[in-house]
């Protein structure tokens, strides 16, 4: 993707995008099988194995389908030019608003929501597919 400016003539390229997935509950069942082993059960963890095989198969097209990107720009500009053409807030009722240009980017046929991320560190990656309004009643 390239980001232009009909102001300044440069081109603003994306350097890295890692997805995330909703795939929490095949994680956690991984690492109880990774449990299991490392405490000698292995018969609790052919059971887990068991589990882990039937989550992939009933599950695979949404654990292949990704619930957020992070985007790395090859510049600072990068950055804020995409804060100013596509980054996204939501009114007080939760719907998403668009920028000014009204430009909405999508993938796989679906509006994008576009914001700042945190720092990849503070990300707990397991609950990336958990809404706001879930973790609020936890």
């Amino acid at each position: 993707m390239v980001l232009q400016d009909e102001k300044v003539n440069t081109d603003t390229r994306i350097a890295c995008i890692f997805f995330a997935y909703a795939n929490s509950s095949l994680i956690e069942v991984l690492k109880r099988r990774g449990n299991n082993l490392v405490n000698g059960k292995l018969h609790q963890m052919y059971k887990t194995e068991a589990m882990i095989n039937q989550l992939i198969h009933e599950r695979h097209e949404e654990f292949k389908r990704p619930v957020k990107a992070f985007v790395s720009f090859n510049s600072q500009e990068g950055h804020e030019r995409c804060m100013k053409y596509v980054f996204t807030t939501k009114n007080f009722l939760g719907q998403v608003i668009y920028n000014e240009s009204l430009y909405a980017l999508t993938l796989l046929d679906e509006k994008l929501e576009v914001k700042e991320a945190t720092e990849p560190s503070d990300l707990i990656w397991e609950n990336l597919q958990v809404d706001w309004f879930t973790i609020r009643l936890r």
